[in-house]
C-alpha cells in the first residue's frame, strides 16, 4: 500500500489531486483509515498507468528534487541524463532539451524503468517529460507565451507546484 503522499510522487502528481479525484470519483483510494489517511493499493498504481499509458509512450519518467537553489533531475532509463533549472517550469522545459540532447540513448531505451522500483529519496518527486526531437529551450529563458503554453499543459495534467504530502 502507498501513503496518498507516495503514490502522488509515483504517479507525478499531488497529493491534492488525489483528494479531488477521490470526491469525483475518480480513483478511489484502496483504503481509508478512520482517521481520513488515504491510502492506494499497488493495483491501482498499474491502472493508473495503463490509463496514462506512460509505459509504452513517448513520455520519460524523470525524478525532480528541488535543492536549495532550483531543482536537479535525473533520467533513470537514460544513463548520464541529468539537468537542472532555477524554478519548476524552467526545470521542466530543461528536462525536455535534455531529452532531446540524448535522442540516440532515448531511442535506444527498450523497455523503461518500473517507476515502483525506482528508489526516491525525501524531497524527490517523479515528473513525466514528454520526448520531443529536435526541441531546444529558448536562449532568452524562455518567452512568456511558450511559458503560458507550459504552465497551461502542467495544470491540465495536474502535474504542476509540488503540494506537502501527508
Amino acid at each position: 500500500m502507498y501513503s496518498i503522499g507516495e503514490f502522488a510522487r509515483r504517479i507525478g502528481t499531488t497529493a491534492q489531486t488525489l483528494r479531488n479525484w477521490d470526491r469525483m470519483g475518480k480513483l478511489v483510494p484502496a483504503r481509508i483509515t478512520k482517521g481520513g489517511t488515504r491510502y492506494y493499493s499497488e493495483e491501482q498504481l498499474e491502472e493508473y498507468l495503463k490509463l496514462r499509458n506512460f509505459k509504452d509512450s513517448n513520455f520519460f519518467p524523470a525524478v525532480f528534487k528541488k535543492e536549495r537553489k532550483g531543482f536537479s533531475i535525473y533520467f533513470p532509463d537514460i544513463e548520464g541524463a541529468f539537468t537542472c533549472g532555477n524554478d519548476e517550469i524552467q526545470s521542466f522545459l530543461m528536462a525536455m532539451e535534455c531529452l532531446s540532447i540524448c535522442e540516440e540513448q532515448v531511442l535506444e531505451v527498450k523497455k523503461k524503468k518500473d517507476i515502483k522500483k525506482i528508489p526516491l529519496e525525501k524531497g524527490e518527486y517523479i515528473r513525466y517529460i514528454p520526448f520531443k526531437k529536435d526541441y531546444i529551450m529558448p536562449l532568452s529563458q524562455f518567452e512568456q507565451e511558450e511559458r503560458d503554453d507550459l504552465l497551461k499543459y502542467l495544470e491540465e495534467e495536474n502535474i504542476g507546484q509540488l503540494q506537502e504530502e501527508e
